[in-house]
């Protein structure tokens, strides 16, 4: 993710909200599978990561917060994930956000998933413009499982460190601007 740090500034402004870093913020659950949300064996950041064993089609992973979030206020979603095992071509995990149990985004692919890497986590940040929200007040992020074809299992996945994030906007310019020295333009 790259961030803006003003001129002057010592730190940059970021917004963040956490969906999921130790198991103490939007709670978890599943459908269709089994899901560990405080697992310590080698999570991404901290103690916990989320383990999502065994996963078929229309199996879902989902994070509530208690109350609601406005993510017109935020730039992108940021989340890592680790593989259990290759993909195939026609296995997808779709994301998408509810707002009480109603989808309220369209639901997108895990986008730049590299579905063979099953040893390290990968860094997946999707701008919340990819997304169409028909509202963009939600209180859960939903990750729905999806095979083409055959149904078959598969061993599953990692979670963790998931969170909106926001930074700064480009103000706009305005006022005079002064160009000195050699100076074209079109």
């Amino acid at each position: 993710t790259q961030i803006l740090i003003p001129a002057g500034a010592t730190v940059p402004a970021v917004d963040e909200e956490f969906i999921y870093d130790e198991n103490v913020e939007w709670v978890g659950s599943v459908s269709g599978t089994t899901g560990n949300f405080a697992y310590t064996v080698a999570p991404f950041n901290k103690i916990y990561c989320t383990n999502i064993t065994t996963i078929s089609n229309g199996d879902t992973v989902t994070y509530t917060k208690t109350g609601t979030i406005n993510t017109a206020i935020y730039g992108e979603l940021v989340l890592f994930i680790k593989l259990k095992a290759t993909m195939s071509n026609q296995h997808n995990l779709y994301v998408g956000f509810l707002n009480g149990g109603t989808l309220v985004s369209t639901e997108i692919v895990l986008p730049l998933l590299d579905k063979a890497n099953r040893t390290t986590w990968q860094n997946i940040v999707i701008p919340l413009s990819s997304f169409t929200f028909s509202s963009t007040i939600v209180n859960a992020l939903r990750f729905r499982w999806r095979k083409q074809g055959a149904n078959t299992n598969h061993a599953g996945f990692y979670l963790d460190f998931i969170k909106f994030q926001g930074g700064i906007v480009q103000p706009p310019i305005t006022g005079n601007i002064i160009l000195t020295g050699d100076i074209s333009g079109l």
